[in-house]
């Protein structure tokens, strides 16, 4: 008899979202397969699809910097562009950690691995950095200037009180958001100086497996944030002398946590003050996406995937 504890048990969900990367790692973005055909998405669309349906108060909050833009005269929309855009990247620099994580481990998967965890600490700090930015100029603040925007700027913050951004300055000060600021920036900031570092091991009962080495001076930091936040395995942070994470936990949880957490920046920021007073433009905000069968369909689907 088979014995259920080679078994790899997943819940449904879970399992659903791993097959969907092993079809993805084929190029393959089918959502559906029937005995009339199967339905496919192509790559964009698919991680646009599940991007979307991971930041609902972006339709509010994107449509406002696109109709904002033509009176501010500026690059609003860009601003709220990026955004999204780089939430879609981070996502597929997720999956690409995860296709590394299931093959055999050797120093040329470390090796993608770290090359896109470098990358997705960048572009989820990006995605925030823009979110700031966005939150400058509907606020109208004028110090700290523009290119210093960001929630972890404590000038920026106590501006954005002064300007009377309560809800927002309410969640970019609480202990969450912080404690996730940590994990974001204290890894993203290696790029700066010395770079992280990959671990193999392995024993004698299982195949070789890959970790990222946590520098020491940041160690206080990450450990504790992540623990606040929920438990150092929902991270896949392992302590011991030294603190190794596991790359595709700690992607996938981060992830998970930036999108949420930029959902509620969104949903936060009075974006209506992009708009000089009296516009008739803000009578034609989204605030959702349009009621279209085909759209809501593939949303579930994918969500379901991804």
């Amino acid at each position: 008899e088979w014995p259920l504890r080679e078994a790899n048990l997943h819940t449904p969900c879970d399992a659903a979202k791993l097959v969907g990367l092993f079809l993805r790692s084929r190029g393959n973005y089918v959502i559906e397969t029937s005995k009339g055909g199967t339905i496919s998405e192509h790559q964009g669309s698919f991680y646009w699809i599940l991007v979307r349906n991971r930041l609902p108060s972006m339709w509010h909050y994107f449509s406002a910097c696109v109709h904002a833009e033509p009176e501010r005269k500026d690059n609003t929309c860009e601003l709220g562009q990026a955004v999204l855009t780089r939430c879609v990247r981070a996502t597929e620099a997720r999956d690409a950690i995860g296709v590394q994580f299931f093959l055999p481990q050797d120093n040329q998967t470390r090796d993608t691995i770290i090359y896109h965890f470098d990358y997705l600490t960048l572009l989820l700090a990006g995605a925030l950095d823009a979110q700031a930015r966005v939150a400058h100029r509907a606020y109208v603040i004028t110090k700290p200037p523009e290119y210093r925007a960001a929630f972890r700027n404590q000038d920026f913050r106590d501006a954005l009180l002064s300007k009377g951004a309560d809800d927002l300055h309410g969640l970019v000060t609480g202990d969450a958001f912080l404690d996730l600021m940590d994990l974001v920036y204290g890894l993203r900031n290696t790029i700066h100086g010395a770079g992280l570092t990959t671990l193999a091991y392995r024993d004698v009962s299982s195949p070789e497996r890959s970790f990222i080495r946590v520098s020491p001076n940041d160690r206080s930091k990450i450990e504790t944030a992540a623990g606040q936040r929920d438990s150092l395995d929902y991270w896949g942070l392992i302590p011991g002398r030294e603190l190794y994470l596991e790359p595709y936990t700690f992607a996938t949880a981060l992830v998970n946590e930036c999108l949420d957490t930029m959902d509620k920046v969104a949903a936060t920021t009075d974006v209506s003050k992009l708009f000089p007073p009296g516009s008739s433009r803000l009578s034609k905000l989204n605030e959702a996406p349009a009621q279209d069968a085909s759209f809501e369909y593939s949303r579930k689907r994918v969500a379901l995937l991804g």
